[in-house]
């Protein structure tokens, strides 16, 4: 306690910047726990019971409620809950839940995991997990807090948690080193050995690079960045074979020339006003737009506003 005691405050600069977008990523641990402190002094939680936790999200440190903290919520609250909804949306269980509070306030959120084919105990774990999420996530929505809640830190890759008071934990240097060597492979393979479109798609459709490409981080496929890396090197390989006037040959499909970018202005064009409102509070994504670089996220963010104006004014 006593390094609480001899914390130097918090800049102003720093608390906008924390206000603004939750990044904690300039706080000292002291400055963590005061700012921990300081939260759950206004909202009536108790700060020894570890309702809020942190995580690092590439070089963002993002503050989540525990299942403590939305528990007392609930009752500091007196949030009641009920199911309005749950249905199969394809492979995915989607659970809506419905919050009151004595005075007369309602809000609804969901819950939403992949089902697909699984059976017995794993199928009852992931309903239950749905239904967990959809009650915490409906919880911190009615309080008016968009923090993230800790049943969707599974949506978030390989992630690294830790309480306020730790030192923020290094990226593991070898997972880095590791992709950033395997991309280098590509890049010296096709300078190599592109030397035409079929060898380049050769190359694409190696086991490695396309497990590496396709699959999900969490299940051994390449960090988002590196992915964008991967893809960058591809889409140069063909350029260079292309006459000046076609910068890639034609077939090259979408995947091919994959752009995050791009693909979450997609998603994003797709959406009527309630999805476009549902993003801020959709972990997949906050994931996926920590990913861009400062000025996507600018562009993105225009993007999505001129969106909001042409769904209002058709």
């Amino acid at each position: 306690m006593s390094d609480v005691a001899t914390a130097p405050p918090v800049s102003v600069a720093t608390l906008e910047a924390v206000l603004a977008t939750g990044d904690l990523s300039k706080l000292t641990p002291a400055q963590r726990i005061e700012y921990v402190s300081r939260v759950c002094k206004t909202v009536g939680l108790n700060p020894f019971t570890r309702p809020i936790r942190f995580l690092r999200l590439g070089s963002d440190i993002v503050a989540y409620f525990t299942r403590d903290g939305t528990d007392q919520l609930r009752k500091l609250h007196k949030v009641s809950l009920s199911v309005v909804d749950q249905r199969m949306d394809g492979d995915v269980w989607v659970i809506t839940v419905q919050a009151r509070t004595p005075d007369g306030r309602q809000d609804e959120d969901i819950g939403a995991v992949t089902i697909g084919r699984l059976q017995s105990d794993s199928k009852a774990n992931a309903l239950m997990k749905c239904l967990t999420k959809a009650k915490r996530r409906v919880t911190l929505s009615i309080c008016g807090l968009g923090f993230m809640d800790e049943s969707e830190l599974d949506t978030l890759g390989h992630i690294q948690t830790f309480d306020a008071g730790d030192e923020i934990p290094e990226t593991p240097a070898h997972d880095n080193d590791r992709w950033i060597r395997f991309a280098k492979r590509i890049e010296d393979t096709l300078a190599a050995t592109g030397k035409t479109t079929a060898d380049i798609k050769a190359i694409r459709d190696r086991k490695t690079v396309a497990d590496a490409l396709t699959k999900d981080e969490r299940d051994g496929g390449a960090p988002l960045r590196i992915k964008r890396d991967i893809e960058a090197l591809f889409t140069a390989a063909y350029q260079r074979l292309a006459p000046p006037d076609e910068p890639s040959p034609a077939g090259v499909s979408e995947e091919e020339t994959w752009d995050l970018l791009a693909a979450l202005k997609e998603k994003a064009k797709r959406l009527d006003l309630i999805g476009l409102a549902e993003l801020n509070s959709s972990a997949e994504w906050r994931s996926r737009v920590h990913q861009l670089l400062p000025t996507e996220q600018e562009e993105l963010n225009d993007y999505l506003e001129q969106r909001r104006i042409e769904l209002r004014n058709p």
